[in-house]
C-alpha cells in the first residue's frame, strides 16, 4: 500500500540521501499520498523582528559562526546572514561537519525565508540530519503559513529514517487540519498511540483535537476529548471553539462551567475560543450577544478579543450596533493595551461597516483617524461613496490613494479600478484618468479590469475603445463577450454571438439578453427566431425571467405581437418587467385597449404598477391619440400610487395633445410642469407643430432647443422644414447659415432593406450605388404611378428632409 517517497511531487527542491536507516513498518503508512496541491505561493509576512543588536563575529571558528547566524536568524537579517554564509564557504568550514553550524544556518534560513530550508537540508550531510533540524524548518515553514511544503518535508523526514519526536507532531497535526486532510491525521494519530505521546502529551494530544474538531464529525471529536486525561486550558478552547462554530451553543458554554470545576480558570482566551467559533460559523449576531456577556462579566478584553471580532465587524447588520460597538471600541481602547497596527485594523472595520450602511459622514471622520490606510479599507471608503453617488468623493480618494501606492511602489487593487470604472460618467474625464493609470501599471490586460474599462466605454458609445481593450484582454471569459456583445448593433452583436459559442463559451441569461436587445432595436425578426431556438436547446426557455423579458420586447419590436404575447403566456414566473414589457409591445403596435387590458389583469395578479407601468400605457394612448385616456392614466399615477411624473410621463402627454392639435394646451401645459423641460418635451412640441403648421410656437420651440442642444442638427432642419413649409425663404436661408455659423452639420439620412436572410442594402436620396439601380427606379416609378392614380400627392415644398438624425 505504502509508495515510495520519490513518487510524492515537493515545491522544493527534492532531497538526495545517501543510505539510510530502514524506514519502521510502523510509520510507512505516512508516505502514502494525500491530495496536496503543488500551487503554493511563498510570498507571506514574516513575524516582527527581534531587538537584539548585531554583534561582531570574534574569530573564525565554527562556534563564532554559529553565535553570528543565531543572531541573524533572531533579527531575519538575510542580508546579513547570507553574507556569513558566503564567508563560510570560502573558509570551507562546511565541510567540517559542525552539527551546530549547520543546525544554526538551518535556523537562519527557515525564520527568514521558510521555504529554503528544504535546499538547506538537501546540502546538509545524512549523519548530521537530526529530527531537531527537521522540526526547525517544519515549524518555520507552518509559522509561515505553507502547511503543503511543510508536510512535504516531514515525508523527507521519514524518508531519511528519522523518527519524528513530541516537536513534530504537533506542527505536523496542524498543517493537517489546515489542509483538511483528514485520513492523514487519522494515521498520525495511529504513530501518536504507538508512541506513548498521545493522550498523555497535552500538546499532542492538544493539536490532534483540533484536528479532529475541525475536519472529524463533532461525535468523535468529543470521543477524544473525553480521553485526554491532563487537559490544558488550551485544550477546552479547542474544543470550545469546535462546538460553537458548529451550532452547539450550549454545550460551549456548559464548557465553560466544566473548566472550573476541573480546576482550570476561565479567562480571556476561553471566551475569545467563544468568539471565534462564532466568526468562524459566520454567527455575527452570535458574535456580538457574547461580546455582551463578556462585557456584563466585566471579563477584562486584550487585543486578540478585537482581532478574532475583525472579520464580522464590517457586516454587522444593524447601524444601532455598529454605533454601540463604535461607543465600545472608544472606551476600551483607553484601558486595553493595543499597538498600533492592531488599532488602526479595528477602526478600519468600523469604518467599513458605516461605510456598509451608507453613512459616509461617519466613516469619513473616523478614516482620517486610521494612520496606516490600507488599500482595502480604501476600496470600502470608494465603494461607499459611489453607493451614496458622491462621485467627486470617490475620485478624490482614489487620486489620493493612487498618488500614495505611486509613492510606495505599489498599484491599486484590480477590485478598487473594477468598483470603480463602471461609475464614471460619459460627460466627465475620470474614466480616461483611470484607464492611462491602468495602461501605466500594465493592468490592460487583466479581465476583471479589462471589464470594466469596456462597460465605461460603451456609456461613452465609444465602440472603437471598446474593440481594442477587447483584443488586448488576454483571458476573455463570458463577461467579456456579454460586454462587447451589448455595446454593438444587430449583425455585430449576433456575429460577435456566433463567435462566442464557437470559442467554447457556453451562453448565460445576459448573453441572450445583450443580443435580443440589440436585434430587437434592429427589428431583426430571423436572429430573433434564431436566438430563440438556441435559448430552448440551452434551456433558458421558459425559466429564465430575464432571458423571457428580452424575448418578448424583441418581438414586439420586430411587430410580431403573437409571438410576443405566446412567449408571455409561457413564461414560468412572470415580473413587473414582464408585465411593462408586453404592455408597451401592445402600445405600440396600435392595439392600446389590448394594453389597457392588460393593465387590469396585472393589477388583479397583486403587482402594483411602477413608473415605467405608465411610461409604457401613456405612450399607448400618445400613439393612438387617447387624450383623456392618458390624462386618466397620469392622474390615477400620482393620486392613487403615489408616483411623482418625470420628464419620460411628461413628454408622453405633451406629444399626445400635440398629436391631437391642442398646441396651445400642450404649451401651457409645459410652462406649469413642476420640472424643467428637456429637449424631449420641447422636441414633442416642435413636431406637432410641423404637423400642424403653427409657426409660432415652432420658434419658441426650436429656440430652447438650441439653447438645450445647439449641435443637434435635427432640431435645425425641423425648423428650416416649417419655414419652408410657410414659404418663409428668407427665414430658410438665415437657418441654414445660423447652422454654418454654429458649425452644425446635416449627415443625410439613410434607409435599408435586407435582403434574403444575411444582406443589408443602405441606400440615401438619390442613391445609384446599385448596381441594379436602373431597374429599382424604373419599379418606384411605376409604384409611383399607382400611387397617384389612387390619389397620393407628394410633399415637394420643403427644401430639406423631414427626418430627424
Amino acid at each position: 500500500m505504502a509508495m515510495a517517497a520519490t513518487a510524492i511531487s515537493s515545491p522544493h527542491p527534492s532531497l538526495h540521501f545517501s543510505p539510510a536507516p530502514p524506514l519502521p513498518d510502523d510509520l510507512k503508512p505516512l508516505l502514502d499520498p494525500f491530495p496536496l496541491s503543488t500551487g503554493t505561493s511563498n510570498e507571506h509576512c514574516l513575524s516582527a523582528a527581534s531587538s537584539l543588536p548585531p554583534q561582531p563575529i570574534l574569530s573564525d571558528t565554527p562556534s563564532s559562526f554559529a553565535s553570528a547566524l543565531e543572531r541573524c536568524a533572531a533579527t531575519r537579517g538575510l542580508r546579513e546572514g547570507t553574507q556569513i554564509h558566503a564567508r563560510l564557504l570560502r573558509l570551507g568550514f562546511l565541510s567540517c561537519n559542525d552539527r551546530n553550524l549547520f543546525h544554526s544556518l538551518l535556523l537562519l534560513y527557515s525564520a527568514a525565508r521558510p521555504a529554503a530550508a528544504a535546499a538547506v537540508l538537501s546540502l546538509t550531510p545524512p549523519f548530521l540530519l537530526t529530527p531537531f533540524a527537521f522540526n526547525i524548518a517544519i515549524r518555520e515553514l507552518a509559522a509561515a503559513s505553507l502547511p503543503e511544503p511543510a508536510l512535504h518535508l516531514f515525508l523527507d523526514m521519514l524518508v531519511a529514517g528519522l523518527r519524528p519526536n513530541e516537536f513534530t507532531f504537533p506542527v505536523v497535526l496542524r498543517c493537517a487540519a489546515l489542509l483538511g486532510l483528514f485520513s492523514f491525521g487519522q494515521q498520525l494519530h495511529t504513530q501518536l498511540l504507538k508512541s506513548g505521546f498521545s493522550p498523555d502529551n497535552v500538546f499532542c494530544a492538544t493539536a490532534l483535537l483540533n484536528l479532529y474538531a475541525k475536519v472529524a464529525p463533532m461525535a468523535d471529536a468529543c470521543k477524544l476529548f473525553d480521553r485526554i486525561p491532563n487537559r490544558s486550558e488550551a485544550t477546552w478552547n479547542s474544543m470550545i471553539t469546535a462546538l460553537v462554530e458548529k451550532g452547539f451553543l450550549e454545550n460551549g458554554m456548559k464548557m465553560l462551567q466544566m473548566m472550573e470545576e476541573d480546576g482550570i480558570e476561565v479567562g480571556i482566551s476561553s471566551w475569545n475560543a467563544m468568539l471565534a467559533g462564532c466568526v468562524r460559523a459566520g454567527q455575527t449576531e452570535l458574535a456580538f450577544h457574547i461580546l455582551e456577556e463578556m462585557a456584563s462579566s466585566a471579563m477584562s478584553m486584550n487585543t486578540a478579543t478585537f482581532n478574532t471580532l475583525l472579520p464580522v465587524i464590517p457586516d454587522i447588520p444593524s447601524l444601532n450596533w455598529l454605533k454601540e460597538f463604535h461607543a465600545f471600541v472608544v472606551r476600551k481602547l483607553e484601558t486595553t493595551q493595543m499597538n498600533p497596527i492592531d488599532t488602526d485594523r479595528l477602526l478600519s472595520a468600523v469604518t467599513s461597516g458605516y461605510c456598509l450602511h451608507r453613512l459616509m459622514d461617519y466613516a469619513s471622520r473616523l478614516f482620517e483617524t486610521v494612520r496606516s490606510k490600507s488599500p482595502h479599507l480604501c476600496t470600502s471608503m470608494i465603494s461607499g461613496f459611489l453607493d451614496c453617488k458622491r462621485i467627486n468623493e470617490a475620485f478624490r480618494l482614489f487620486r489620493e490613494m493612487a498618488a500614495r501606492c505611486g509613492f510606495e511602489v505599489k498599484t491599486i487593487s484590480r477590485a478598487c479600478l473594477t468598483s470603480i470604472l463602471p461609475e464614471c460618467s460619459s460627460m466627465s474625464k475620470h474614466g480616461l484618468e483611470i484607464h492611462a493609470y491602468v495602461i501605466r501599471k500594465g493592468l490592460d490586460s487583466s479581465t476583471s479590469i479589462g471589464n470594466a474599462l469596456m462597460a465605461m466605454y460603451a456609456k461613452r458609445d465609444d465602440r472603437e475603445s471598446i474593440c481594442k481593450i477587447f483584443q488586448r484582454i488576454i483571458e476573455k471569459d463570458l463577461v467579456s463577450w456579454n460586454t462587447m456583445a451589448a455595446a454593438h448593433d444587430c449583425d455585430q452583436a449576433f456575429e460577435l454571438f456566433q463567435q462566442m459559442l464557437a470559442e467554447g463559451f457556453e451562453p448565460d441569461e445576459f448573453s441572450f439578453s445583450s443580443v435580443l436587445n440589440a436585434c430587437g432595436l434592429s427589428s431583426h425578426f430571423l436572429h430573433v427566431t434564431s436566438l430563440h431556438g438556441r435559448m430552448v436547446k440551452s434551456g433558458f426557455f421558459p425559466s429564465f425571467v430575464v432571458v423571457q423579458n428580452a424575448l418578448m420586447d424583441a418581438y414586439g419590436k420586430c411587430g410580431c405581437i403573437c409571438d410576443a404575447k405566446k412567449t408571455f403566456d409561457e413564461t414560468d414566473l412572470v415580473d413587473i418587467i414582464s408585465w411593462n414589457t408586453i404592455i408597451s409591445c401592445y402600445g405600440f403596435s396600435d392595439a392600446p385597449k389590448a394594453a389597457f387590458l392588460l393593465f387590469q389583469k396585472m393589477k388583479a395578479s397583486g403587482l402594483k404598477p411602477n413608473r415605467v407601468t405608465f411610461v409604457s400605457l401613456l405612450s399607448a394612448c400618445s400613439h393612438a391619440g387617447m387624450l383623456d385616456e392618458g390624462l386618466h392614466y397620469f392622474e390615477i399615477m400620482t393620486k392613487q400610487y403615489g408616483i411623482i411624473p418625470d420628464v419620460a410621463h411628461y413628454t408622453c402627454l405633451v406629444d399626445n395633445m400635440g398629436r391631437r392639435g391642442e398646441l396651445y394646451r400642450a404649451y401651457q401645459f409645459i410652462k406649469e410642469m413642476p420640472i424643467e423641460p428637456d429637449d424631449r418635451i420641447w422636441s414633442a412640441l416642435l413636431v406637432s407643430c410641423r404637423i400642424h403648421g403653427n409657426l409660432e410656437l415652432a420658434e419658441i420651440a426650436a429656440k430652447q432647443l438650441v439653447e438645450l442642444n445647439p449641435t443637434h442638427s435635427g432640431y435645425w432642419v425641423l425648423l428650416s422644414n416649417i419655414y419652408a413649409d410657410a414659404s418663409r425663404w428668407e427665414d430658410v436661408a438665415n437657418v441654414r447659415a445660423a447652422m454654418k455659423d454654429v458649425g452644425v452639420k446635416k449627415f443625410p439620412g439613410y434607409s435599408w432593406i435586407r435582403v434574403g436572410q444575411n444582406e443589408v442594402r443602405r441606400f440615401l436620396t438619390a442613391d445609384e450605388s446599385h448596381r441594379n439601380s436602373n431597374d429599382i427606379y424604373l419599379a418606384l416609378d411605376g409604384l409611383t404611378m399607382q400611387l397617384k392614380d389612387e390619389g397620393y400627392v407628394p410633399l415637394v415644398d420643403s427644401m430639406f428632409s423631414s427626418c430627424l438624425t
